[in-house]
C-alpha cells in the first residue's frame, strides 16, 4: 500500500464488511469460513483428476458435495505463474486484524483436516503468506487443466474479460482444457432496486491494491513433486467479489 492509504480506516470496514457478510443469506450452500463446523466435514478422494477436497454430506442428493466456502480480506498482491502452472491468484490480507488472524487460523485447521486423512509424509505443509509483516492468505486456480488427467471433461470458453484477445485460448494448444474447475467469476455485489444481493461480472483489471474483497473458495490437493500432494491455501471456486 502507498503512504495514502488508510490502514486503520480499511482495517475497521474489514470488521463492518465481515460481520455483516456474517449475517447475510445470499441464498445458497456457500458459508461464511468462520462458520463452518469443521468437525462435520470430510476429506474425500475424487479421481480425474485426482484430488483431495473438503466436503460435507448433502441430505438433498445423498452425496458427498464439495464445500466452497466465503471469506473477506483486503487486496493485497497479484500473482501469475507461467507454463504449466498459469494461474489467476491473489493474496488477501487483514493488516493484522484479528478477524482476519481467525480466519488464518481455521484455514491451518483445515489443514490438518487434510494430514490426518492423507497418508503419512504425503501432504505438503501450509504455508501462510505475508503481507507487509502482517499475516496473508494465497488463493489461486489454474487456467488449465492437463487434458489426459480430466478426460470425461470438455472444454470451457474463457470468459472475453478473462481472455480479450484470444491469448490464453492459443497458449493451452491441444495439451489442455479449460475446465469448469478452472472457471473464477468476477463480480461486483450491490444491491437491486429491492434492495436484494445481486452480483455483476466486472473487469479483472476493476480489482486494486487495498480494496476490500470477499472469495469464495474451495480446499484441495493438487499433484506436487514426486508423490507428495502440494497442499494450497485455498483455491478460487468460483467468485471474486469487489465490496462497493
Amino acid at each position: 500500500m502507498d503512504a495514502r492509504y488508510n490502514k486503520t480506516q480499511a482495517m475497521e470496514d474489514l470488521i463492518r464488511y465481515t460481520e455483516a457478510r456474517g449475517r447475510c443469506d445470499i441464498g445458497t450452500d456457500c458459508q461464511q469460513l468462520l462458520e463452518v463446523d469443521i468437525d462435520k466435514l470430510e476429506i474425500v478422494a475424487y479421481t480425474r483428476p485426482d484430488t483431495y477436497r473438503l466436503c460435507k454430506f448433502d441430505e438433498k442428493s445423498d452425496s458427498m458435495q464439495e464445500v466452497i466456502v466465503r471469506l473477506q480480506g483486503i487486496f493485497a498482491e497479484t500473482h501469475v505463474k507461467k507454463i504449466r502452472g498459469l494461474r489467476q491468484a491473489v493474496q488477501v490480507t487483514g493488516l493484522g486484524e484479528d478477524i482476519f488472524g481467525s480466519i488464518i487460523r481455521t484455514v491451518e485447521k483445515i489443514h490438518q483436516k487434510f494430514e490426518l486423512a492423507l497418508p503419512v509424509n504425503t501432504l505438503g505443509s501450509f504455508q501462510r503468506g505475508e503481507y507487509e509483516g502482517t499475516v496473508a492468505l494465497y488463493a489461486h486456480n489454474r487456467y488449465f487443466t492437463d487434458r489426459r488427467l480430466a478426460p470425461q471433461q470438455e472444454h470451457q470458453p474463457f470468459l472475453p474479460m478473462v481472455d480479450p484477445y484470444g491469448a490464453l485460448d492459443k497458449l493451452r494448444s491441444q495439451t489442455f482444457i479449460h475446465s469448469c474447475d478452472n472457471i473464477v467469476e468476477y463480480t461486483s455485489l450491490r444491491k437491486d432496486a429491492k434492495g436484494n444481493d445481486e452480483y455483476f461480472v466486472i473487469n479483472p483489471a476493476t480489482f486494486g491494491l487495498g480494496d476490500i474483497v470477499e472469495i469464495s473458495v474451495g480446499f484441495c490437493t493438487k499433484e506436487s513433486v514426486g508423490s507428495q500432494q502440494g497442499f494450497p491455501a485455498a483455491y478460487f471456486r468460483p467468485r471474486i467479489d469487489l465490496e462497493t
